[in-house]
């Protein structure tokens, strides 16, 4: 009996908790106004893929996904005026909320905000 049940949690351990689905949340940008952002998520054992959808309505694909234990973390890279940049996203599963941290490479700013799981 010990084994079934050592051979079901570990794999979860192991690769990470189900975080595949729709998330919504809202973050505050630099200037203090509220934005909703929307993840759409597929996990796959350790690797996670998807979309996020940020504060100007616009579809990003999320890169260099991973999921290990209750941890997420995933880059986005949009067009800025020419240039890419990188926001680099980490979070921790607790329940049905991904509370998470954003930051945009080469700045020490970083945002805190928490997304609900709106649909598996």
């Amino acid at each position: 009996m010990r084994r079934l049940v050592l051979t079901q949690v570990v794999p979860l351990l192991v690769w990470g908790a189900d975080v595949t689905g729709t998330w919504r949340g809202e973050t505050t940008g630099r200037d203090g106004r509220t934005r909703e952002i929307v993840l759409d998520l597929k996990a796959d054992g350790g690797r996670l893929s998807g979309t996020m959808r940020g504060p100007m309505g616009r579809e990003f694909p999320i890169s260099d996904g991973r999921v290990e234990g209750d941890q997420v973390r995933f880059v986005v890279v949009f067009d800025s005026g020419g240039n890419d940049v990188k926001l680099h996203y980490t979070g921790k599963l607790e329940g049905d909320e991904l509370q998470m941290k954003s930051q945009r490479e080469g700045t020490p700013r970083v945002n805190e905000f928490t997304v609900k799981r709106a649909r598996r």
